[in-house]
């Protein structure tokens, strides 16, 4: 008997050892992102965010590793990344919702605007892709465009009343699928003239492989400092989206 509580003591110390270095991890992750967001080192930020995206429970707020790594791959340009990561945060903060939960939070940077923990979710998404949409309109795909940019006005719609900040996000992201709509038809029309169909089967015919190679060069480099703009108008927005508030 001596024997079995003497294991059982064992037991529960191996327990509580191990309870203590996971949230050692939780605690280091969540920090340290928060440390190398603040530098600006947003790659690194994302990074030690996932550290804690694996470790901390669903009750101690797990879509906040989420949250957090995913505006750290926005504001590093990964576009993709980022609007999957912060799906997933999104999924986490809406299972985990409760009355309790979710409560307004003012904010540096939101003006006093207070928004739920979905919303600060939400409106991060929805930046990201609205960031797509835009991309996908600098490339030329005007109709999957505007698929993009009302999915991001899809997104934070529900939030458009927390704050001006959200209603600014989605009335734009709006008028964007608005106007890509509009363009997507012009393509379409434009697309159906002879002339247009015949010099699109023979674009680039007459291009070497290195003017090719500076074309997708010069449209990726167009990409990149249009993406920088839009995140710098998204500044004081990102100011109390990164972690401020928890």
């Amino acid at each position: 008997m001596k024997k079995a509580l003497l294991g059982l003591g064992a037991l529960m110390a191996l327990v509580a050892m191990v309870g203590a270095i996971m949230s050692g991890v939780v605690v280091y992750g969540m920090s340290a992102g928060h440390a190398r967001y603040a530098e600006q080192s947003y790659g690194a930020s994302a990074q030690a965010y996932g550290v804690a995206q694996s470790t901390t429970p669903d009750r101690l707020g797990r879509w906040e590793a989420y949250f957090g790594a995913g505006t750290a791959e926005l504001r590093a340009g990964a576009i993709t990344d980022a609007i999957a990561t912060l799906s997933t945060a999104l999924d986490l903060v809406l299972a985990g919702a409760t009355p309790e939960r979710g409560d307004a939070n003012s904010g540096p940077g939101t003006g006093g605007e207070g928004y739920t923990d979905e919303c600060k979710v939400r409106m991060n998404l929805s930046i990201a892709q609205g960031l797509d949409a835009e991309r996908l309109s600098q490339a030329g795909y005007a109709k999957d465009s505007q698929r993009a940019y009302s999915t991001a006005a899809d997104t934070v719609r529900t939030c458009a009343e927390q704050g001006a900040t959200a209603k600014q996000q989605f009335e734009e992201a709006m008028q964007k699928a608005a106007e890509e709509e509009e363009k997507a038809h012009s393509q379409a029309k434009e697309s159906e003239t002879p002339e247009n169909a015949e010099a699109q089967e023979h674009e680039g015919e007459n291009e070497s492989g290195e003017e090719l190679k500076d074309r997708e060069l010069n449209r990726r480099a167009k990409e990149s400092e249009q993406q920088r703009r839009t995140l710098q108008e998204y500044d004081k927005d990102f100011a109390s989206m990164n972690g401020e508030n928890w």
